[in-house]
């Protein structure tokens, strides 16, 4: 067993605690939402074993979180460390978190257009 996780599992580390917090749950409440044993999560949340891809993915969504943005939340958990660190420039932080709002606003937006494309694609009640 290595002595550290990498980058990219701390951000998972991390987002698998922000799901957690997101819906007030301690650890056996993130373990009766997802099927995941509680000693897993308490080794995922110490840093013990990174979480695996898979699992994160059942934690994101027991959490209401939308998948389509996980890799999103995952990079913006990186450069949140490294600016914690010291290692990160103001202008790319700037540029990340701008990048995330754009995201967000892209779906609402594509949203409210394929809304009306979706109720004309509804069974239509017969006369």
């Amino acid at each position: 067993m290595r002595d550290r996780l990498t980058e990219e599992e701390q951000a998972a580390r991390l987002a698998m605690v922000l799901f957690r917090y997101l819906k007030d749950w301690d650890q056996a409440g993130l373990s009766r939402a997802t099927g995941v044993a509680p000693s897993r999560i308490s080794d995922f949340d110490r840093g013990v074993r990174a979480v695996p891809r898979e699992t994160l993915e059942r934690f994101a969504v027991a959490a209401g979180f939308p998948l389509y943005l996980l890799d999103a939340l995952l990079h913006l958990l990186r450069c949140f460390r490294a600016a914690a660190r010291g290692w990160s420039r103001v202008d790319r932080a700037l540029a990340h978190g701008a990048g995330a709002e754009i995201l967000v606003l892209l779906q609402d937006a594509a949203d409210l257009i394929l809304a009306p494309l979706r109720r004309d694609t509804l069974p239509r009640p017969q006369d």
